[in-house]
């Protein structure tokens, strides 16, 4: 997704009728495309990690720190990692025949990596929390704008 799409896509729901408006929407973009950032790199550390893990399980030595530079042991990693459902599937039955689950390797990434993630973590819920007042300010000001065709009709039959 690209900055420009996710632009277009909030302005189009969020439909800044003035300028304050204006102003409140693009900040709740460029919060969210911040934490969209952010979520990227979180997801990537993660996996990144989870495919060191599984090539050190695939290469017979077990869960460990060192970096696996087998070919086929990081192949296999990789097409654990990786979004063909059948090479994923092959390779979780692989990974499990060596006493191995992707839950437990997954785990063991982020169990790693959480002194490194949780400013990440704490840096996204602050800008989701700020993109949810800012939200809750421009639906204020929406839900006060008059409605400038407006009929009003009298049903007369009562």
């Amino acid at each position: 997704m690209s900055h420009e799409a996710l632009r277009e896509a909030l302005l189009n729901d969020l439909n800044p009728a003035t300028p304050y408006e204006r102003v409140l929407a693009e900040n709740i973009i460029g919060l969210e495309w911040e934490a969209y950032r952010y979520r990227r790199m979180r997801d990537s550390m993660i996996r990144n990690r989870f495919r060191e893990l599984a090539a050190g399980a695939f290469a017979g030595g077990g869960i460990f720190e060192g970096l696996i530079t087998d070919p086929e042991s990081r192949a296999q990693a990789a097409a654990l990692a990786g979004a063909n459902a059948a090479s994923h599937e092959k390779a979780s039955e692989e990974l499990a025949a060596k006493g191995f689950s992707v839950p437990e390797i997954l785990a063991k990434a982020y169990v790693e990596l959480a002194p490194t993630l949780e400013p990440l973590e704490r840096h996204i819920a602050q800008m989701e929390e700020r993109r949810r007042r800012l939200r809750g300010d421009l639906d204020t000001l929406t839900a006060r704008a008059p409605i400038e065709d407006a009929v009003l009709v009298v049903n007369d039959d009562d």
